[in-house]
C-alpha cells in the first residue's frame, strides 16, 4: 500500500526509519533528515561505529537480516556545534555524527551547513571599540565608580555613539553579506562600566551589568530590523552578565546564548548542595522567564593546562540532560580544538560530546567501553576503569 510520511514533523535533521514488509524507508527532516537516517540505520541496526576520524569500524557479515522497524527521533538541540579536533577539520567526520560543523565546510551534497551560525562569534565589540579609539573617545570607554575611563573596561554602553558605531558595524560587516545571526557581546574578563547612566540603569533592573547589555543589544535589534527585518543577535550570559535582569525584555531577534565558565563539573547543574551550580541553575531559570530561546556555551577542557585530567566523562551525560530538559535549543561545546595541542582524552571526549548533542539519553557507559576497546585495544578495559574510577574518587573525596 502507499506509504504517506509528513517529512515536516522532523525538522531540518529529525529521521524516519520504517520497513514495510520487504521495503525499507529511510527519511526524515527535508534538509538533513534522510542522510541522518541512513548514518543511524548503519550505526544502530548494523554496528558501523566512526570512533575517530582514522579509526573506522565495519562489520563484516555475510548476510544482513533486520527485524521491522518503525522508529522516529527529532533531536532536541536544533543547532549543534563542537570546538573538538576531528569535529573542526573533518566534514565527513561531522556528517556521521549528525554535527553542524563550526569550521569544516559541509557543502550541499552532505546537506549543507544549517541556515544559523554566528559570525564574529563571541567578545564583539572588542572589534566595533578598539582600542586605538581611546586617545580621541575616552567616552567610549567603561569607567571605574570614581570616573576614570580605562581601555581595559567594556564600552560604555549608555553611550549614543557607542551604540551607532555597532550599528554601523552589524550592517556594514555583517548584514549586507551573511543575513545570519551576529552576536553582540562584552569582551572577555573586563569589568563594566560604572559611570551614573549605567550603574542607574543596571540597579534599576536588578542591580546586574546584564541590564544594561540587555538594553543595549535591544537597542541594536531595533535599529538593524528597521533595514533588515530578519536580523538576528546574540549576546551572552556570562560572568558578569550571567545574572538576568528584571522589568526587562528581551526584543525579538536576540537569543540569549548562557556559559557556565564557573560551573562544577563534578556535580549536576541541579545539585542543591553545589554552590556554583545553583548560581547557575538559579540564573538560568531567570532567563528561561524572559526567552524561550536559549543557548549554551558548554565547557568540556581544562584552559589552562589541555593536557590535565578534566574530570567530566562520567558527568557529560546529565549535564546534557539538564540543558534538553530546561529548554535549551542550542549547544556549542567548547573543548579542544587545536591541532598541535590535543586535550586529555579528547577523541573519547570528542565522540561522547557528538553522540549526547543528537541523544542527550543516549548509553553514555556503552559508548565509553566500545570507544576504549577499539582505541586503546588491550588496555581498553584498564582505561575505562582508571576513568570511573578517577572521577569517583574526586567526588568521594
Amino acid at each position: 500500500g502507499e506509504i504517506n510520511i509528513n517529512r515536516s514533523e522532523f525538522g531540518q535533521d529529525g529521521v524516519r526509519i520504517l520497513t514495510v514488509g520487504s521495503k525499507l524507508f529511510l527519511t526524515g527532516g527535508k534538509e538533513r533528515g534522510a542522510l541522518y537516517a541512513v548514518y543511524t540505520f548503519l550505526e544502530d541496526w548494523l554496528g558501523c561505529r566512526w570512533f575517530t576520524e582514522e579509526l573506522t569500524v565495519v562489520p563484516e557479515n555475510e548476510r544482513i537480516a533486520i527485524s521491522p522497524i518503525d522508529y522516529s527521533f527529532v533531536p532536541p538541540f536544533r543547532l549543534r556545534q563542537t570546538y573538538w579536533l576531528f569535529s573542526t577539520k573533518y566534514a565527513d567526520f561531522c556528517v556521521k555524527h549528525k554535527l553542524h560543523s563550526y569550521m569544516a565546510y559541509i557543502n550541499d551534497d552532505w546537506g549543507g551547513s544549517p541556515s544559523e551560525y554566528c559570525v564574529h562569534t563571541v567578545h564583539s565589540l572588542q572589534w566595533i571599540i578598539t582600542r586605538d579609539m581611546f586617545d580621541t573617545h575616552p567616552e567610549y570607554f567603561g569607567c571605574d565608580d570614581k570616573g576614570n575611563r580605562s581601555v581595559n573596561r567594556q564600552p560604555c554602553l549608555s553611550n549614543e555613539d557607542v551604540l551607532n558605531l555597532t550599528v554601523k558595524f552589524a550592517e556594514d560587516n555583517f548584514f549586507s553579506q551573511y543575513n545570519n545571526i551576529f552576536s553582540v557581546s562584552q569582551n572577555d574578563g573586563m569589568s563594566f562600566c560604572q559611570c551614573e547612566k549605567c550603574k542607574a540603569f543596571n540597579k534599576a533592573h536588578g542591580g546586574t551589568d546584564a541590564a544594561s547589555m540587555i538594553n543595549f543589544v535591544n537597542k541594536v535589534a531595533a535599529k538593524v530590523r528597521e533595514k533588515y527585518p530578519d536580523a538576528r543577535f546574540e549576546t551572552l550570559a556570562y560572568q558578569d552578565t550571567l545574572t538576568p535582569p528584571e522589568n526587562l525584555e528581551i526584543a525579538d531577534g536576540v537569543v540569549i546564548r548562557m556559559c557556565p565558565i564557573n560551573g562544577c563539573v563534578l556535580h549536576d547543574f541541579g545539585d542543591p548542595l553545589c554552590r556554583e551550580n545553583k548560581k547557575f541553575d538559579k540564573a538560568l531559570r531567570g532567563w528561561a522567564k524572559l526567552t524561550d530561546s536559549i543557548y549554551m556555551w558548554n565547557y568540556s577542557t581544562d584552559f589552562q593546562y589541555y593536557y590535565a585530567l578534566f574530570p567530566n566523562i562520567t558527568t557529560l551525560q546529565k549535564r546534557y540532560q539538564y540543558f534538553r530538559d530546561n529548554n535549551v535549543v542550542s549547544v556549542f561545546d567548547n573543548g579542544c580544538g587545536e591541532d598541535m595541542v590535543a586535550g586529555e582524552f579528547h577523541e573519547l571526549k570528542t565522540y561522547l560530546v557528538l553522540k549526547l548533542l543528537w541523544n542527550p539519553d543516549t548509553d553514555i557507559e556503552r559508548h565509553i567501553t566500545e570507544f576504549c576497546d577499539a582505541y586503546y585495544g588491550e588496555a581498553g578495559k584498564e582505561v575505562a576503569d582508571f576513568i570511573y574510577n578517577f572521577e569517583d574518587a574526586l567526588l568521594v573525596g
